[in-house]
């Protein structure tokens, strides 16, 4: 039976944290481009969030799907080539389509806009219609990248967390240079060219490491391994993804009123969730890398730290922003000043937030379940679902 050596881990923590910065980058601007469509900055927001949520949660269903079907190390690494490739097609077709979209519109704007609800409902419908395909793209990344990256089903908590953290890091510089600094030296357009170029360059990085991959590599062993991830770990993830979420929005809803700004709020926010995310994720992978703890008991302490965090925050609010909301939103609404208002309010609660996705990574192992590439995909790609 041949083992699957364990390849270095850097070169495709690289290559995801600019797969991670390409999506946001591209997940922002489209929030700008919706607000025009839709014409209010919340529903645009909503169309955008929606739009990459539920065409992740496909993505990563699909690539839990393709991640059974693979053999070896560079299988996986032309899957992931592959999905970054249609990610940067399907981005680069979303400003054409909506065009299209708005000249089809014209024709029947007079009709819809007799009924507001209709108008705003069709113009929803259309912006998720034509952002889904890059979405579905973005998030089969994750469960391929994972078949590709890790070597076996022990260490998905060690090296699943690092790859996931590292995509959140360059996500949060995605976020950053999309809200922020992107648009004034590029203009709009030019800032979605980076992520396109993002999309396209990892897609180039993972072609040219699987050509340095030997065929056959790292094979499954002919046995049965569980194709499925435990119970309690989809439970989890999908808490998880449930908790994150609802907090971000109401960090969002929170901050707005002290900065007084909701694209320096909605920018802040989304920065500081990221970035806290990710430590969580590289803290689980150290944990796991030196046996500290199980991945359940990391998942356990996580949900009560996440719990006692959250219910500091609006305590921790009032602290970081004194004077707030009346006093203290212009000088709080530079973007590293906001950042940091947000971090120093809830990074306890988010930190313990981002432990307890990887966590449910590593809980999958606890078991002592084995297996090689299609086992380590569809655990990656379901857990991603869930969440």
């Amino acid at each position: 039976m041949r083992s699957r050596s364990a390849p270095p881990l850097w070169p495709l923590a690289v290559v995801f944290a600019a797969s991670g910065a390409g999506a946001l980058v591209v997940e922002t601007v489209w929030m700008r481009w919706l607000r025009d469509w839709l014409g209010a900055t919340a529903p645009a927001a909503a169309a955008a969030s929606t739009a990459y949520f539920s065409g992740s949660a496909f993505g990563a269903w699909l690539g839990a799907r393709r991640a059974r079907r693979l053999h070896d190390r560079r299988a996986a690494l032309r899957a992931y080539a592959g999905v970054e490739l249609l990610a940067a097609l399907g981005a680069a077709a979303t400003p054409l389509l909506l065009l299209v979209a708005g000249a089809a519109f014209a024709g029947v704007y007079d009709a819809l806009r007799e009924t507001r609800t209709l108008l705003v409902a069709a113009r929803f419908a259309v912006s998720l219609v034509v952002t889904f395909p890059a979405a579905v793209a973005y998030g089969a990344t994750l469960p391929l990248i994972g078949a590709a990256a890790v070597p076996s089903l022990a260490t998905l908590g060690s090296h699943g967390a690092a790859l996931y953290g590292a995509n959140l890091v360059g996500a949060a510089c995605g976020v950053a240079v999309a809200a922020w600094w992107g648009p004034r030296l590029l203009g709009v357009d030019g800032t979605y060219a980076i992520g396109l170029v993002l999309a396209l360059s990892t897609s180039a990085s993972a072609y040219l490491l699987a050509r340095r991959e030997t065929a056959g590599v790292g094979n499954a062993p002919p046995r049965d391994p569980p194709v499925h991830p435990p119970r309690h770990a989809v439970v989890v993830a999908a808490l998880s993804g449930f908790v994150v979420l609802g907090v971000q929005v109401l960090l969002v809803q929170a901050f707005a009123l002290v900065f007084h700004r909701p694209v320096v709020a909605f920018g802040a926010v989304l920065i500081a969730v990221l970035a806290c995310l990710s430590a969580g994720a590289w803290i689980v992978s150290l944990m796991r890398t030196r046996g500290w703890a199980t991945g359940g008991t990391i998942a356990a302490w996580s949900l009560v730290g996440s719990a006692i965090g959250a219910a500091a925050i609006p305590a921790a609010l009032f602290a970081v922003t004194p004077g707030a909301p009346t006093g203290a939103g212009e000088s709080l609404a530079s973007p590293w000043r906001a950042i940091a208002t947000v971090v120093g309010a809830a990074a306890p609660a988010l930190v313990a937030m981002g432990c307890v996705w990887p966590a449910a990574l590593a809980s999958c192992a606890d078991d002592g379940a084995t297996g090689d590439h299609p086992t380590i995909g569809a655990y990656v790609g379901e857990l991603s679902l869930a969440n």
